[in-house]
């Protein structure tokens, strides 16, 4: 049996959330039915202690992003040194696309970096590492070897999703509830689908950026559904790029607003509403309020004016679109929320100080936010 820890580290939240993507990465394990102990880690330690509980693996899987990646990759380079055969690999949107030999070379406790997505990939890592077989070749992996760097070919993007376990059916999460890595669910995040058509430049959505939209089964998601119905989480979180843009996305609100009434739970949804949305794609949201369910109306502009738009690649996103909606929503009672970003190209002080006012709204349920931006690495 090889044993193997799962890290995806939490950032700063007062809501207690399964971590998906080391879920995904641990049903997948269990689905292929690997001879393999694993574990998922989320809690944050003092350094020493969270590198001897990793050092106890024959395998690591690192889950970086912004908030977590300095902290999981100096926990990492600690329990390398506790254990020198011990394999650690990483993966997600922190670990650079274009320069991932050089990301490598610089972290020299780091044995692979996967690119995309990683539940087969990290999968086929696991199982060489149990059969004590180089990391070289694997695709969409970057591995070190005794002499050199090797890239392996590029990764075909999931097409079907039968392979994925699901962490929410197969008793992953339940099972990290009663470790204590999360005393009690709060809120979960759900995907109903991966890709997003959009070429913004300041994105990394899943690495999926201007990518086709491909559908994980209804099946699977309606049961994740009532998983967390019969969890009793109030708070669900759909991650999707643009939920709405979907035709069948309207029969899974219906899904959502029929659990929510037989358990009393999820009652508030957030989700992405697709960009250029219209009053047609307020569906969606009409019947989450028509069972109960409390959500909010998430405008995609980052930025209001034309000259800032060219300048990320998002001026097939009309502000007129997103100022009629915010009104349709006022008529219906219904609060939005716009997420504006400060620093992005392009801007001056006057186009922030336009923007600024086209984002408040005569609603007080309206909320806007103005983040200061931050070049993402695969941005």
């Amino acid at each position: 049996m090889i044993r193997i820890a799962i890290a995806q580290f939490a950032g700063a939240t007062v809501l207690q959330v399964p971590p998906l993507a080391a879920g995904l990465l641990a049903a997948t394990i269990r689905q292929a039915a690997l001879d393999a102990d694993v574990r998922i880690h989320v809690r944050r330690q003092p350094i020493a202690a969270a590198a001897a509980t990793l050092a106890e693996a024959r395998l690591v899987g690192l889950s970086l992003y912004t908030w977590n990646a300095r902290y999981a990759l100096e926990v990492a380079r600690h329990a390398k040194l506790l254990r020198e055969d011990l394999v650690v690999v990483a993966g997600g949107p922190s670990v650079p696309r274009r320069d991932a030999a050089a990301f490598l070379d610089a972290h020299p406790w780091l044995d692979a970096l996967v690119l995309g997505e990683g539940e087969l990939a990290f999968l086929e890592i696991a199982q060489r590492v149990q059969r004590g077989m180089a990391l070289a070749g694997i695709a969409g992996v970057v591995a070190r070897t005794t002499t050199t760097i090797a890239l392996g070919p590029p990764r075909a993007r999931l097409d079907a999703f039968d392979a994925i376990g699901s962490p929410y059916l197969d008793g992953t999460f339940d099972a990290l509830r009663a470790q204590g890595e999360i005393p009690a669910i709060s809120a979960v995040v759900l995907e109903t689908n991966r890709g997003c058509p959009f070429a913004c430049t300041f994105c990394d959505w899943g690495q999926a950026t201007q990518s086709r939209v491909k559908e994980l089964p209804l099946e699977r998601i309606e049961r994740e559904l009532a998983w967390i119905g019969a969890h009793d989480v109030w708070y669900l979180y759909l991650v999707d790029a643009n939920f709405g843009i979907r035709p069948r996305d309207v029969e899974i609100t219906r899904a959502i607003g029929r659990i929510a009434q037989a358990h009393g739970a999820p009652r508030y949804v957030f989700f992405h509403l697709t960009k250029n949305a219209t009053q047609k794609n307020l569906r969606t949201v009409e019947i989450l309020r028509e069972h109960g369910v409390a959500t909010q109306v998430a405008l995609s502009m980052q930025d209001f004016d034309a000259d800032v738009l060219t300048a990320i690649r998002r001026d097939n996103i009309r502000p007129q679109h997103a100022l009629a909606l915010r009104e349709h929503c006022h008529e219906l009672g219904q609060s939005t929320v716009n997420e504006l970003m400060l620093g992005l190209p392009a801007q001056t002080a006057a186009s922030v100080r336009r923007s600024v006012v086209a984002a408040l709204t005569p609603s007080p349920r309206d909320r806007f936010f103005l983040y200061p931006t931050r070049v993402l690495e695969n941005a």
